[in-house]
């Protein structure tokens, strides 16, 4: 066993739930495998909240990842693709997340099947469903990708996000629980935008690749609370 590494992780992002957001000036296509991973704070469980969307409107030409915390559907998450008002969806399964608690998300698309992984755990609602359109039906390269918010049902994060990667790979389980204790770098195979939030200032959250994707900060503010992760080395 290696020695245990402190990993440079002095701020996250906060959002106020009203109207903060974050826009990556970045549109990925989900025609590729991807996997999509963070650590994020949920203050009210109960509410609905938008984690990622690159859609022109709900349901129409594109993608999503929200969470649900009403009565009607249960402290969960779904991932959603539309097209014309027609949607395809996978569930991750009803789990014990804790208001105010750090947990690490990560959303995995391999070939035409999506998985949800909470704390390096596959919390797939089984059995997985595969979609049955190809996903490049659910491009839409007009879009931004923005996470915290979905101003047409006044769902807007209330709580932090920290260390947000995406892969165009499906990453298994055993590399996204070690993503879960080491962040990536920048220059992993595969990765293709990584946004630490370490700025500690400005209105500009720093793509770490070499792909300049820099998301511009609309509200949210840098705060020092963070999740512990530590790097064997």
């Amino acid at each position: 066993v290696g020695d245990s590494v402190g990993v440079d992780n002095d701020y996250s992002l906060s959002f106020d739930g009203v109207d903060d957001y974050v826009d990556f000036n970045y549109s990925y296509d989900i025609s590729n495998d991807f996997t999509w991973q963070g650590y994020f704070k949920i203050a009210d469980i109960n509410q609905n909240y938008a984690f990622f969307r690159q859609y022109s409107f709900y349901n129409t030409d594109g993608y999503y990842i929200n969470y649900y915390g009403d009565i009607n559907h249960g402290n969960t998450f779904w991932f959603s693709a539309g097209q014309g008002g027609s949607t395809q969806q996978e569930l991750a399964q009803p789990f014990p997340v804790l208001a105010n608690e750090w947990f690490h998300l990560a959303v995995v698309k391999d070939n035409y099947s999506v998985k949800f992984y909470i704390n390096g755990n596959d919390v797939t609602l089984g059995p997985n469903i595969p979609f049955t359109l190809p996903f490049s039906n659910y491009i839409n390269t007009n879009q931004n990708l923005i996470f915290g918010s979905e101003p047409n049902f006044d769902q807007y994060l209330n709580g932090k996000a920290s260390s947000i990667s995406i892969f165009n790979l499906a990453l298994t389980q055993q590399e996204i629980q070690q993503y879960m204790n080491c962040p990536p770098t920048g220059n992993e195979a595969g990765l293709v935008g990584y946004w630490n939030f370490e700025e500690g200032s400005g209105t500009t959250a720093l793509d770490q690749t070499s792909n300049g994707n820099d998301g511009t900060i609309n509200g949210a503010t840098y705060s020092t609370d963070v999740p512990e992760q530590t790097c064997l080395g």
